[in-house]
């Protein structure tokens, strides 16, 4: 089983075919079947103004930009040429203000995929959630600044944001979200919803991602479930996942492999100014 999952990932990072036209059919399928493809912010504004449709079908589409900027490109040109929106999530590493404008200006959301508390605590080797949480008012402070400068850098407005999952938000048991439980801090900033906000995701009935390394989706097949007609369907892709992009995974996973050494060594990252702020009880 162990061998098994190796191969297919060594596939699916540095073999695999373009799968764009397996997009591209799959999208045709939701239009054919009577659903309205829609952006987070399309679907989120409907519920909140004149409702849902009665017997009209849902499928939000949403895209996190982890990596492969390129193949992001080419699903957005894949959706523009079938008229449809859809919401892009981009990380810092890969935001691209040419393309985040170009969505934007197209009537799809174009938006930050933050994860600073993932990044706050590999810097610092944290090594459980109360120390994230000792640290959690700085790591609000450098979601601040990064917010601001992406807001100024694409010269978008980006009220809606989602959170990027890391490996070590699952080790340490907490998510990046809990940077926006500060109300404060999202009217201060002026963000309008989180895509994982309870008060959107109560309307809608399934969330299929698509699961890496195994070229299947989780918890169910869309297709299978756009079949049986389930009303609102939220469908998270990543263009990472749709082909083996040689350099770009190279440098993913080396990037990965040098952080997970480093943070089980327990050495933190040295700060600006050659400062480094710990929580109590974390190592030094």
């Amino acid at each position: 089983m162990q061998l098994r999952r190796v191969s297919r990932r060594v596939y699916t990072d540095f073999l695999m075919p373009s799968r764009l036209g397996e997009y591209r059919e799959l999208l045709c399928l939701a239009l054919e079947l009577g659903y309205q493809i829609c952006s987070i912010s399309g679907f989120y504004k409907k519920v909140r103004t004149a409702g849902i449709q009665p017997g009209q079908k849902y499928l939000v589409l949403r895209h996190d930009v982890d990596s492969d900027v390129g193949m992001a490109r080419l699903q957005w040109k894949v959706e523009s040429e079938l008229g449809i929106q859809s919401s892009y999530f981009f990380r810092l590493r890969t935001m691209q203000p040419g393309l985040v404008r170009e969505i934007h200006l197209a009537g799809s959301d174009a938006s930050y995929h933050y994860e600073e508390l993932a990044t706050v605590a590999k810097e610092l080797c944290l090594a459980n959630r109360d120390q994230v949480l000792d640290v959690l008012p700085d790591i609000r402070v450098r979601f601040r600044r990064n917010l601001t400068m992406t807001r100024l850098t694409t010269a978008l407005p980006m009220t809606i944001v989602a959170a990027h999952g890391d490996w070590i938000n699952r080790r340490l048991g907490v998510a990046s979200t809990e940077i926006l439980q500060d109300r404060v801090l999202r009217e201060d900033l002026g963000i309008e919803l989180e895509a994982y906000d309870a008060e959107y995701l109560q309307h809608v009935d399934i969330r299929i991602t698509d699961a890496h390394g195994d070229l299947t989706w989780w918890p169910e097949d869309p297709v299978q479930v756009m079949q049986k007609g389930m009303r609102v369907i939220e469908l998270l892709v990543h263009p990472g996942q749709w082909r083996a992009n040689l350099w770009v995974n190279i440098l993913r996973d080396s990037d990965r492999v040098l952080e997970g050494a480093r943070y089980r060594l327990g050495w933190p990252l040295r700060l600006r100014g050659g400062r480094r702020r710990l929580p109590r009880g974390a190592p030094r």
